[in-house]
């Protein structure tokens, strides 16, 4: 990510972006194990909701 020495990199238009694939990674890195556990399918689904519809104020925990 290039950004100038001024710049905060929180407000760097990229920003968003890098967020919403850092998001897709975390919502794929676990699907050869999604159904090994209920909990993680639940987590899952809620990462997944929140991707689909753009929410960038939901948080969400980590995966158990």
């Amino acid at each position: 990510m290039l950004v100038s020495e001024n710049e905060e990199a929180l407000t760097w238009p990229g920003f968003p972006a890098l967020l919403r694939l850092r998001e897709l990674r975390l919502v794929t890195s676990v699907l050869p194990v999604l159904n090994t556990s209920p909990g993680l399918r639940i987590q899952w689904q809620h990462r997944m909701d929140t991707l689909r519809h753009g929410d960038t104020t939901t948080h969400c925990s980590t995966y158990q």
